[in-house]
């Protein structure tokens, strides 16, 4: 990547031609203008995955979500816990660290959430909680 002479960290020597010397110019320009491109299609992409990741969580049947709602009661303060989690965008994998808690313990809470729930995958609960937000009740 060249540098613009007189730029900071700009190494580049004037070659004392004219014309070598505006070419580096204008490739130093170029190169700063591409990066920035690249940083803008990165931040594009990232946002673009994120979106992608959401879409994928299916919606539940209106009374299959009301049954959901009427049994988060029935969760223990471990397994709320472990649920509020997933409410604000953790993923199980990072659970163990956050909760002080063993991998094991985590998925023996998973696995009660699921059956008090009467889930049968994780993307049951996450489609639950989005409709959730959608209705703001969290």
């Amino acid at each position: 990547m060249y540098k613009k002479r007189g730029e900071n960290g700009g190494n580049q020597k004037p070659a004392n031609v004219p014309e070598i010397d505006d070419l580096m110019d204008f490739l130093a320009e170029r190169d700063a203008a591409r990066e920035t491109e690249r940083r803008e299609l990165e931040r594009r992409l990232f946002k673009l995955g994120a979106e992608a990741e959401e879409a994928k969580i299916p919606l539940l049947a209106r009374e299959d979500y009301e049954e959901f709602l009427r049994n988060l009661d029935g969760l223990s303060k471990t397994e709320r816990e472990v649920f509020d989690l997933y409410e604000a965008g953790h993923r199980a994998k990072d659970m163990p660290k956050i909760l002080q808690r063993s991998v094991n313990a985590i998925k023996t809470r998973n696995r009660n959430i699921y059956e008090k729930l009467r889930v049968s995958s994780c993307e049951e609960p996450l489609g639950c909680i989005k409709m959730m937000k959608e209705e703001r009740r969290i």
